[in-house]
């Protein structure tokens, strides 16, 4: 994000989106928010793990390069929010401070001048110099063909990544997951959340799971039921 560069965000999307962000990794870049340009029009904002990924598509964003967000305190979008906040304008100013200019729902139906209250952080404490990884390519292009999702009216609290839902959804929004051919990603959709999409990258499990308890005692039973017949 260069200086006297802003973007603008939807602070709950934004929020959502940090569930997804790493809490401890190496790979720095991954602890925060991607604000991205989104070729529909309005932003992309994105937090993945490596393993779990969630992006919502944010009709009303603007950004004009990608940017990595990174609260320390976390604490304060979750306040922003509370304090009824429901965008920000970041921008980042000659002297390397980031600012937030928070606004309220009514503030955002008009041409508004004036933010309802402002925030200001250190950039290296606010935005993350790095490049996010590309993780368009696994985006299937299409579902796979079949009229029924692998798996669908499982509640969201039972899939931790995805109870953001919970907090906005006392009725417990539904879950679809479908798998597709593209590097086994699974792709996720949460109902009554139409402007989100989640990925779940495939996990390389130790081939010792052949020799589990459960697969022997079936195959047990399998050689029982042989002989018995």
């Amino acid at each position: 994000m260069k200086k006297n560069e802003s973007v603008n965000i939807d602070l709950v999307k934004f929020q959502k989106a940090m569930n997804f962000a790493a809490k401890k990794d190496a790979r720095y870049y991954l602890l925060g928010v991607c604000i991205q340009p989104c070729p529909l029009g309005g932003t992309m904002i994105v937090g993945t793990d490596g393993h779990v990924l969630g992006v919502f598509h944010d009709p009303e964003g603007k950004c004009d390069s990608e940017v990595i967000l990174s609260l320390k305190n976390k604490r304060d979008i979750a306040q922003f929010i509370k304090d009824g906040a429901v965008r920000a304008v970041i921008t980042r100013n000659e002297d390397d401070v980031v600012e937030f200019r928070l606004y309220n729902e009514a503030q955002c139906k008009g041409d508004c001048q004036h933010a309802m209250q402002k925030a200001w952080y250190p950039v290296n404490k606010a935005i993350i110099e790095a490049r996010y990884p590309g993780w368009e390519r696994l985006m299937p292009a299409e579902l796979p063909k079949t009229e029924k999702p692998l798996v669908d009216g499982v509640r969201v609290q039972n899939l931790e990544r995805f109870a953001f839902s919970r907090k906005v959804d006392k009725s417990h929004a539904g879950i679809r997951l479908y798998p597709t051919g593209k590097e086994k990603v699974v792709v996720v959709f949460i109902h009554k959340e139409p402007d989100f999409i989640g990925l779940i990258m495939p996990t390389r499990y130790d081939q010792k799971d052949q020799d589990s308890w459960w697969l022997k005692l079936a195959r047990q039973r399998k050689e029982a039921l042989k002989k018995a017949a």
